[in-house]
């Protein structure tokens, strides 16, 4: 072990676990199991809110990073993983966080809500080629009759009720993933969210349109409690 009273200096490359180092410093180990840590930054075992950053620096102003990005695990504010980015700026903006408890991941937030939460902006996927580009996929994981998968929209600051509106795809059964689509409207005015029973139209997998029904038999069924179940006006007078 070698033992600094103040400051220490190399003059090239130093290497912990080689005797080749190839940057500046070159950490290596044999760890086999995954718990285990080749390169420790803080740990007070005393302290549960302790604070620990890595600076990856582009530009620095008497001695403190301005430009650049870093890690930090904040264990005195959020408990959270932070990626910050830094344009003339000491503290930096959070870009990602990741929540040490849940694991969920936020963009733009420090307390994402969902398994990714973005916030502050919208979301493009894209790809270059000839016919599908970019796309989201939704599902679930067991096929059986009834189970669904959804998009769901609400527009309250609230992350996990009041999805009032959505988009559902409902298995048929074991049927290679086929199933019927569903339009969702909660009018309830309470927190629940919207779900399967909330179906205001509906399309079959064979192609059938249901408004007001969820088993149309025909290739536009239009059902309803009340009289006028279908009308049609234009603007015109006289």
């Amino acid at each position: 072990a070698i033992n600094f009273l103040n400051n220490g200096y190399f003059a090239g490359n130093v290497g912990i676990g080689t005797n080749s180092p190839g940057a500046k410093l070159h950490v290596t180990g044999n760890n086999v199991n995954a718990s285990e840590a080749t390169v420790r930054i803080g740990g007070v075992p005393s302290f549960g809110n302790g604070v620990s950053r890595l600076e990856l620096v582009e530009n620095m102003s008497a001695n403190v990073m301005t430009y650049g990005f870093s890690l930090t695990a904040d264990g005195n504010s959020t408990n959270n993983l932070l990626i910050r980015n830094h344009s003339n700026s000491a503290v930096g903006n959070v870009a990602i966080a990741v929540d040490r408890i849940t694991s969920d991941v936020g963009i733009g937030t420090t307390s994402p809500q969902q398994k990714l939460h973005v916030q502050g902006g919208g979301v493009r996927i894209e790809d270059v080629g000839t016919g599908l580009g970019g796309f989201v996929s939704v599902g679930n994981n067991t096929e059986a009759a009834g189970n669904y998968s959804a998009y769901f929209f609400g527009n309250t600051a609230l992350d996990q009720t009041y999805f009032k509106g959505g988009i559902a795809y409902e298995t048929l059964a074991s049927t290679n993933g086929r199933g019927d689509m569903h339009f969702l409207q909660d009018s309830n005015a309470n927190s629940s969210n919207a779900t399967i029973a909330d179906s205001v139209m509906t399309i079959l997998n064979g192609g059938n349109v249901g408004i007001g029904t969820v088993s149309p038999t025909a290739k536009l069924n239009i059902g309803s409690a009340y009289n006028d179940a279908f009308v049609l006006t234009d603007g015109r007078s006289g």
